[in-house]
């Protein structure tokens, strides 16, 4: 889909979004005085087009509710529920931009953090993902000084920590269990700021029916995949720390259980990882982990860690 239809396909579930109730007439009128518009009203046949594309592309139904309201469309609410995180991202995305495209003074009165290694290979891991092509990469690690280069399966991508990450299938591990009858993870977590070069191979691959994204990182908080089981973390936040934790949840199970003038306690389920570690290392003494006591001792080591640095 072309970035411009795109773009204005968010604009009108974005419009609607805005204003939870509009009738044609009305959108119309905001279409013509929108950059998009350029003073001409936006045609019943173009919009019902709109709605019909954003319904396919999107997944968002845009409904007529002429019973209630008589003739106003607004966003089906399960559409909203039900919507893609990659769906999501696109839609603010693009509502950013859209915004800044009609207002030339907000240019540089929005900042965005900068995502180093975005550029250079994203678009060829989209290809390959697109056409289903096996890649050769050339991977160095911060350890390694040579380097290694091996042919991959792109399954997908995520973006954590300003760092874009490329999850494949390694061919290399295929083999290596294939030849010694063993069993490591063939599924393997690549930055793409510690790729050298990448090239699309003429070879072509099917993704695993049983792969997928979703359960891969069930449980798990940034890009570190864990087969370990979930387990129940309890968290208690103290002073604004609190405020923090439900408005910006550290995961999707997350969960108030308590709360009192002084602090709150919130319970989930999640994978113990290193990622999760650090993410309430970043809360500072703002926050503590009253259970599992494996969890506390854990993070009890990170601290004594930290002091000691502290303490030269």
């Amino acid at each position: 889909m072309a970035g411009n239809q795109l773009a204005k396909y968010v604009w009108l579930v974005d419009i609607i979004r805005q204003y939870k109730h509009l009738t044609y007439k009305q959108i119309s009128e905001k279409w013509k005085n929108s950059d998009f518009g350029s003073g001409e009203p936006l045609s019943l046949r173009t919009f019902h087009n709109f709605r019909a594309g954003i319904a396919e592309s999107l997944g968002i139904d845009i409904e007529l509710d002429k019973e209630k309201r008589g003739y106003y469309y607004h966003i089906a609410e399960s559409s909203l529920q039900d919507a893609k995180s990659v769906r999501s991202w696109v839609m603010d995305s693009y509502s950013v931009l859209n915004q800044l495209l009609a207002d030339k003074k907000l240019e540089n009165r929005v900042q965005f953090e900068k995502i180093p290694s975005g550029n250079t290979w994203l678009s060829t891991f989209m290809q390959a993902m697109r056409e289903n092509k096996v890649v050769k990469i050339t991977y160095k690690k911060f350890s390694d000084d040579e380097g290694k280069t091996f042919d991959a399966e792109p399954y997908f991508m995520k973006v954590a920590n300003r760092r874009w990450y490329v999850i494949v299938r390694a061919l290399h591990y295929v083999e290596k269990n294939r030849e010694n009858n063993t069993h490591e993870d063939e599924i393997r977590v690549y930055a793409l700021d510690r790729i050298v070069n990448v090239e699309i191979t003429d070879k072509t691959f099917k993704i695993d029916k049983d792969f997928n994204a979703e359960e891969f990182y069930d449980g798990c908080l940034g890009v570190m995949h864990s087969e370990e089981e979930k387990q129940r973390v309890v968290i208690r936040a103290y002073g604004e720390a609190r405020n923090y934790m439900e408005t910006l949840p550290f995961h999707d199970s997350q969960r108030l259980i308590s709360s009192d003038n002084e602090s709150s306690v919130f319970e989930m389920y999640v994978k113990t990882t290193y990622d999760f570690m650090q993410h309430v290392m970043e809360q500072g003494d703002k926050i503590e982990v009253l259970e599992p006591e494996s969890v506390r001792v854990e993070m009890r080591k990170l601290a004594e860690k930290l002091m000691e640095y502290y303490e030269r």
